[in-house]
């Protein structure tokens, strides 16, 4: 090296880069490996200062560690710096290794327990999934279990839970007992939400004393003009009467729970339904609904009432119509049922009147 000049030894500086790579890489395939070849660049370095600093620099050639060295060692410093290029190459054509996946605590404590857990990774992704499914069951179970108290909470219940039921003898709860039933009730409920309001049963509902007094009022109040045998023979078969005009129910002081019901679900029916399809369909049908919210109530359907025929006509009725049809056409408007009736028995609309007052529509149902 020439004098006031620094010294840098390493890869790109001095003389060594001119060598043959491939010939280098050949001569040092096998024999030099990184270490050694750091070793030998430390080495370099230390070569005696003086030696390097006294002699002078060819001209036009420029000064460094290489011109202090022999053949031999210019040979072995070139081997050196192409090792450690083709190693640096050969780094950054490796690709990156790939990251191990995530393990679970259980996989985790295999892989430390047995060296072999690749065998086990079937088995835990197995027990994984079950463990998954009865997780899902439980909760699933649970939900199930809520909506059933949810069910059970809100289903109509209040005659079941004051055990009571259709031969329960009316007393001063009664009305209470009615109104409860019917605000529940979900079969009733699109056609009668909102005449519960302005025709509440409490206050309407009348218990008389006695069967002289109750018979006494059935006569007067509903104007029945016959003979005094006739009108008590007739009498004598009710256990219960709405009277429309005042809104009142009339009740004997030995009748029960499904006669005052039925006679509560007279009082919300549509005054022209029976105008139009007469007693004969307007009891039947009552009788049919008064059936349907003891069902509700998960109790049997009435057994004291007197209307068999007429219940089995109103059955039938339903069922031609759908018991949609009919509780609308009975508390709201018989419209759509009117339409059905005339368009499918190819009847108008004054004859199936005049066959359903005279208790014969039903003949003509299929």
């Amino acid at each position: 090296m020439c004098a006031n000049e620094s010294t840098t030894v390493g890869p790109g500086h001095g003389h060594g880069d001119d060598l043959d790579n491939t010939a280098v890489e050949s001569l040092g395939s096998g024999l030099f490996d990184r270490g050694a070849a750091n070793d030998m660049g430390y080495r370099l370095a230390q070569l005696d200062p003086a030696a390097r600093r006294s002699r002078p620099c060819p001209a036009g050639r420029r000064g460094g560690a290489d011109e202090l060295m022999s053949p031999a060692q210019r040979t072995l410093l070139g081997i050196q710096r192409t090792a450690g290029n083709a190693a640096a190459s050969t780094l950054l054509r490796q690709p990156a290794p790939a990251q191990a996946p995530p393990q679970t605590p259980l996989g985790k404590w295999l892989r430390e327990l047995f060296p072999f857990t690749e065998l086990l990774e079937e088995w835990q992704v197995r027990a994984e999934v079950e463990e998954g499914k009865a997780r899902h069951a439980a909760l699933k179970a649970e939900h199930e279990r809520r909506l059933k108290e949810i069910e059970e909470h809100e289903r109509p219940h209040v005659f079941k839970s004051k055990g009571v039921g259709e031969t329960t003898r009316v007393g001063e709860g009664t009305a209470g007992l009615l109104q409860a039933a019917l605000a529940e009730s979900r079969v009733l409920r699109p056609y009668i939400k909102g005449k519960l309001r302005t025709s509440a049963i409490p206050g309407k509902v009348t218990i008389h004393d006695s069967d002289a007094e109750f018979e006494y009022s059935y006569q007067k109040l509903n104007e029945i003009k016959d003979s005094p045998a006739a009108i008590e023979a007739q009498a004598r078969k009710v256990r219960g009467f709405y009277h429309r005009r005042s809104g009142t129910i009339h009740l004997r002081p030995g009748s029960n729970l499904g006669h005052a019901l039925h006679e509560a679900i007279h009082k919300l029916a549509s005054p022209a339904f029976f105008n139009f399809y007469g007693s004969f369909f307007e009891e039947g049908v009552c009788q049919y609904f008064t059936d349907r919210i003891f069902e509700e109530q998960r109790l049997p359907p009435m057994k004291t009432h007197l209307y068999g025929t007429e219940l089995a006509c109103a059955k039938r009725l339903a069922a031609f119509a759908t018991p949609e049809v009919l509780a609308r056409a009975y508390f709201i408007d018989h419209t759509v049922l009117l339409s059905q009736l005339t368009s499918r028995l190819g009847l108008d609309a004054g004859r199936v009147k005049d066959l359903a007052q005279q208790g014969k529509l039903c003949d003509r149902l299929p």
